[in-house]
């Protein structure tokens, strides 16, 4: 009975012992990227705006909010207006004989 406890013990004790883990390698990204503070308050780096070459095409400030927009050819055809029984139901009655 006593080696059946010790054998029982013994396997508890090896079951719930607590295994340590290397330590980890140190990351050079990590190592390397800003702090927390650095990345909320820090000013972001923006890509350089694209080169712009003005042409003959291009229209001007006022001429592009004021110029007619031109129109698809084929317009598809106004929706249908659903609810019109909805408006001849409850359409007031005429009061005059």
């Amino acid at each position: 009975m006593g080696r059946l406890a010790a054998g029982v013990v013994e396997a508890l004790r090896v079951t719930f012992t607590r295994e340590a883990l290397p330590p980890p390698p140190p990351d050079p990204l990590r190592a390397a990227a800003p702090g927390l503070l650095a990345r909320l308050f820090a000013s972001e780096r923006l890509p350089p705006p694209p080169e712009r070459t003005p042409s003959a095409t291009q229209a001007g400030g006022l001429l592009s909010l004021f110029a007619p927009e031109p129109l698809p050819p084929d317009l598809p055809p106004a929706p249908r207006r659903s609810g019109r029984w909805l408006a001849w139901i409850f359409a007031a009655e005429p009061l005059d004989p």
